[in-house]
């Protein structure tokens, strides 16, 4: 680690450190004032036996926590590791103030110097802040740098985390339902913040839409609701970890963080923290199929479609002798196919650059040298549109006309056979580019 990324470190640590304790602990203080607070536990965890001596790896998650901050080899790695630690605090000081849950069983002493540090230890740790178990997160999100680094021990350092994790209940810090509810928000933090997002990054990233701003709006009433509700308020944890995602995708242009790969299959914990979205925009297609035809031939040879399941794609290809499918729904994964595919990353009603259209262009004109070309987005309205039109006015025929005239042309064509295409302002102007450039 040069010189540089040493600093970087120590800045992270400077805020990481005094964040998580003054967060933490203050919550921890103020949970204890609180009237009401229930325990969650199953019967069976009374038989768990107290291991004193693992409180010692329970602390030393501490130094985990400092030395991965100093094991990063970029700086690219160090803030994702680092972005990822803050928002896993963050996230789970939200979920003790909302829902706060108190360990349940009396803690016993201990005997020689283990008990002294742990007497000394649990006047800070009060026994409020219970789930999620950060912990356990903290475990997962450090040991993952561990192993990534020291590959050749990496079997003793996931052991050492699974006694880690193994020790917040032996050492009575915490409840099995902390270690289960810590799951989610390990997925969250991943889904935020991915490794190698350039394996995602398939869409141009010129602008952003209000949608960013409506998911945002979404998250905060449903944080504002949760409070309201009290424990029933963790009912809208998983749609709130879903807004987040969505928004940050958006307002940040990055839809990456769909984690829709090249061959269509998205992460499958990314698949399920989206599934609260994907079940209403399933909902919302449904609710429109009437007013959408299936399929359309907008092009010779060229198809756009609205999402197809597995079989209908089977079933129209031998149809219409389709030979390669352009995938434009990131939110959805990939119906399973045998013909060619290939995805673009193109969030709904968020603006595409010049550079994504041309690359849209190709596909379809490689598409086409092996058969029919299928375009599907949610409804087949919009961005399954921009891709056949990206490839019409790249092909059209008439070289001399002005870009604008290039574009409505096309438009007008492909409506004719798709009566209800929705072609924005934003669209066109990029497609009147694409004519230009």
């Amino acid at each position: 680690m040069n010189q540089r990324l040493w600093c970087r470190g120590l800045i992270w640590l400077s805020i990481l450190g005094p964040g998580f304790f003054l967060l933490y602990g203050s919550v921890n203080h103020f949970t204890a004032t609180r009237q009401g607070v229930i325990s969650l536990y199953w019967e069976f965890e009374r038989v768990i036996p107290l291991v004193p001596w693992h409180f010692i790896p329970y602390l030393l998650l501490d130094f985990m926590f400092v030395a991965s901050l100093f094991m990063c080899r970029s700086k690219d790695e160090l803030d994702r590791h680092a972005k990822r630690l803050a928002v896993a605090i963050v996230a789970g000081v939200l979920c003790f103030l909302l829902w706060p849950l108190q360990f349940a069983f009396e803690r016993p002493n201990m005997e020689g110097w283990v008990g002294e540090l742990h007497k000394a230890f649990i006047e800070f740790d009060l026994p409020y802040n219970q789930a999620p178990s950060l912990h356990v997160i903290i475990t997962y999100l450090t040991g993952m740098i561990f192993v990534r680094r020291l590959p050749k021990i990496r079997c003793w350092i996931m052991a050492w985390c699974a006694l880690i994790i193994v020790s917040v209940l032996t050492t009575y810090q915490h409840h099995l339902i902390d270690i289960v509810t810590a799951l989610p928000i390990i997925a969250f933090c991943l889904a935020l913040y991915p490794d190698n997002p350039q394996r995602y990054q398939t869409a141009g990233r010129n602008g952003y839409h209000w949608v960013g701003y409506f998911y945002l709006g979404l998250t905060l009433a449903f944080l504002l609701l949760a409070a309201w509700m009290g424990y029933a308020g963790v009912l809208l944890a998983w749609p709130i970890l879903a807004c987040i995602i969505m928004a940050k995708a958006y307002l940040m242009r990055q839809p990456e963080l769909l984690h829709k790969r090249v061959n269509g299959t998205q992460v499958y914990y990314v698949r399920w923290l989206l599934f609260p979205i994907t079940l209403v925009q399933q909902c919302y297609k449904f609710s429109y199929h009437h007013k959408v035809d299936v399929l359309n031939e907008v092009l010779p040879n060229v198809w756009v479609a609205r999402r197809l399941s597995s079989t209908t794609l089977v079933q129209y290809a031998d149809q219409y002798n389709i030979n390669t499918v352009i995938d434009v729904a990131p939110e959805f994964n990939a119906p399973k196919t045998p013909l060619h595919y290939y995805t673009l990353n193109w969030l709904d009603l968020s603006p595409v650059d010049v550079d994504a259209l041309r690359e849209a262009a190709a596909l379809v004109a490689e598409g086409l040298r092996k058969g029919g070309v299928l375009i599907e987005c949610k409804l087949g309205l919009q961005r399954s549109v921009l891709v056949a039109l990206a490839y019409s006015v790249v092909t059209g025929t008439d070289k001399g006309a002005a870009p604008s005239k290039k574009v409505q042309q096309a438009y007008a064509q492909i409506k004719s056979k798709r009566f209800n295409a929705v072609l924005r302002k934003a669209q066109c102007a990029a497609l009147e580019s694409l004519c230009s450039s």
